[in-house]
This record gives structure tokens, sequence and C-alpha cells, in this order.
């Protein structure tokens, strides 16, 4: 009996460990309730890089929907959309339409009673959705990465350090939530080095990327066209064959090996440029050496013009 039991037991972590959503927050097991969120991404002052978002998702049934208009103009200021728009959406022949909102956790109860109240909570349901929202939307994405559909990362720090940003397999009441990182990103600088490689690139493949001096950590990188790898290699190519930049603001690369030349370098389908200032190296790629070196100089007196870099340290 005891051992019966216990397989009963052992069975069932088991089911949750696989089951849908365990390690996120769309587990739904009426004994757990707990909610799973990932680890918050920031740069190195503090700005948010990635972070787990909450939605709300208005499920609407239209076999169960009586007076299409009415449900319309009730739902439409929860929504982006219009009363006439969202009309149409409930006037087409499928059995359930899903409206994106703009619902909130404080909104939610006035929204329930007011479904109620008009006798249209069997048609319509709310559901709670997580995402991993990135608010400085594209740039820095070499970097950051991305996740995919279950919150696991497909790139960047979001793969690189996912075992430390998901949240840890604990059945229990609560929040669980994974560790929070801070990368050697500089967010400032990053905006930077877009603005600079979008104006030099266009169809061309090119790259700017820039390192901490004195800790070979990564602060900015701009990417069009090359791979993580190719990118390695470029960096590593003034530096040492070993080279691995930082991406841990809390971790630091021997840079010892750099001789601190300002030159132009040249490889396999790139042709590279090579600057510096008392605490960056601005390494700079693209399909020709002019434009290399016109993004390295470019990013050097932006970032001057910004105060990431003083003359003084040139």
């Amino acid at each position: 009996m005891l051992s019966l039991a216990f397989l009963i037991v052992i069975a069932r972590l088991l089911w949750l460990y696989v089951s849908e959503g365990i390690i996120n927050t769309n587990y739904k097991d009426p004994e757990i309730t707990g909610e799973y969120y990932r680890g918050t991404i920031y740069d190195r002052n503090n700005e948010i890089l990635a972070m787990d978002s909450i939605e709300y998702l208005i499920k609407i049934n239209t076999k169960s929907l009586t007076g299409i208009s009415k449900a319309a103009s009730l739902l439409a200021p929860y929504t982006q959309l219009s009363a006439l728009e969202i009309e149409g959406l409930l006037a087409q022949e499928k059995a359930q339409i899903t409206l994106e909102s703009n619902l909130s956790s404080s909104s939610l109860d006035e929204f329930a009673t007011l479904i109620e109240k008009e006798r249209l909570d069997r048609a319509i349901k709310v559901e709670k959705v997580l995402k991993r929202a990135y608010p400085t939307n594209d740039h820095g994405k070499n970097m950051i990465g991305r996740v995919d559909e279950r919150l696991n990362g497909t790139g960047g720090a979001e793969l690189y350090f996912n075992e430390t940003l998901e949240p840890p397999l604990i059945l229990e009441d609560g929040v669980i939530k994974g560790e929070d990182i801070h990368l050697s990103m500089d967010i400032e600088i990053q905006y930077i080095c877009d603005f600079v490689l979008s104006y030099f690139v266009e169809s061309e493949t090119g790259m700017v990327s820039v390192l901490g001096k004195n800790d070979g950590q990564l602060y900015a990188l701009s990417s069009n066209g090359y791979e993580w790898q190719e990118i390695l290699e470029i960096i590593r190519h003034p530096i040492s064959p070993s080279f691995v930049p930082s991406m841990l603001a809390a971790e630091k690369s021997d840079m010892q090996a750099y001789d601190g030349a300002t030159q132009p370098f040249n490889a396999s389908g790139y042709e590279a440029y090579v600057l510096e200032s008392a605490n960056y190296v601005i390494i700079a790629a693209s399909e020709n050496s002019d434009t290399s070196r016109g993004i390295a100089q470019e990013t050097m007196e932006v970032m001057i013009q910004r105060g990431k870099i003083r003359t003084i340290d040139l």
C-alpha cells in the first residue's frame, strides 16, 4: 500500500514537471496557485532591458453571445478597437474571438462586475497571459536576446543565463521568481551604436562594438548581418584569439593581450578598424575599410558629444 502511494506521488510530481507551464505563469493546477516569473534583465545603470509583463486577453464565445452591438459598445473602452471594429469581428462566423485588452489588475473587478451585470459572463471571459517585454524594443537585441513562447531563452543573455533567469521548480503557493541579472551593457552607448550603424550601413553588412578597456566588458554591440560567432572573431582579432568579452556587469575579462594599436585590420569577408580612448575600445567592421573607419570615428565623436568619453581622456 505504501509502495502504491509512493508511486502515485512520484507520478504526480513527474506530471507537474512536464506539464504545460510548470516553469511559467501559464501553469494552471487548482492545487498549486504559485505564479512563476522569469528574472528581470537590467543594464549596468539599472535600466530595464527585459521583464515579464502580464496582459489580459478578452475571450468571447460568439455562440453564447446575444446582442452583438451592445456587447461591442461595452467592450470598446477596454480594448484598442472601436465598437464598430469589434462588431465587425463578432459578426464573423467564428466560434471564439480573442481581443487584446487594456485591462490591468486594478480594473479587472470593475470589468467583471460590468460583464455580470449585463449578463454576459457566460460569453465573455478574461485570460491572464504572461509575456516577455523589451522596453528598448530591438535596441541591444544581439546582447539581450529573446525567449520562445514557453519563455525559454533563444539567444543572447536570455539564452546564456537561462538557468539563472528561469524560476526554480518549487511547488508551493505564492510568487516564484528567477534571479535578476545586470548586463555589462550601457543602453545609452547602445543607442549611439545603433544610430551610427544605421547611418553608415543599410543593405551592407556591418557592426560596431564598444568594450571597456580596463575590464573587457561589452558595453554595446550593434550588428547588421553578422552572426555572434563572426562578431566574436572580429572582436578577438585585435585582442587575442581566446578573448571572450564579459556580458555581466559583475564579471571581468583579461584585456592584457590588447596591444593598444589604432589601426585597420582585415580578414575573410570584412574590413575592420579600431579606435580607443582611456576607458573604451571601439571596434567596427564592414565590407570596406572606409566605412569601418567612418563607423568607429563617428561612434567615438557621438560618445564625446553625449559625455560618455571626455576629450581629456583621448
